[in-house]
């Protein structure tokens, strides 16, 4: 393996961990207090109307939910790639 094969190695699984990270993360805080969810709990609790439907804010709560998910996803599929690029690697010896 080249250097500069190795040098993309090496940016490459910097950045892969840092997508797993960082999708984890924003899954994470989605799941336990999305914006919708704020709202949503903050107009109830103060008994505040501001005209905005309850069906706005199931929609975007359901939406953050799904974004969750597919911030799991990611994160997952993220994991598994640098799963195969260090097994490669480490078969090749390229260290």
């Amino acid at each position: 393996m080249t250097w500069f094969e190795k040098l993309i190695l090496k940016r490459w699984l910097k950045e892969i961990e840092l997508n797993i990270n960082g999708f984890r993360k924003m899954a994470k805080g989605y799941e336990s207090m999305g914006g919708f969810k704020e709202v949503s709990e903050t107009l109830a609790k103060y008994n505040v109307d501001l005209g905005i439907s309850k069906e706005l804010l199931e929609r975007g709560r359901k939406a953050e939910l799904k974004f969750v998910e597919i911030c799991k996803e990611l994160a997952e599929c993220y994991e598994e790639l640098l799963s195969a690029i260090e097994r490669k690697v480490s078969d090749q010896k390229a260290w």
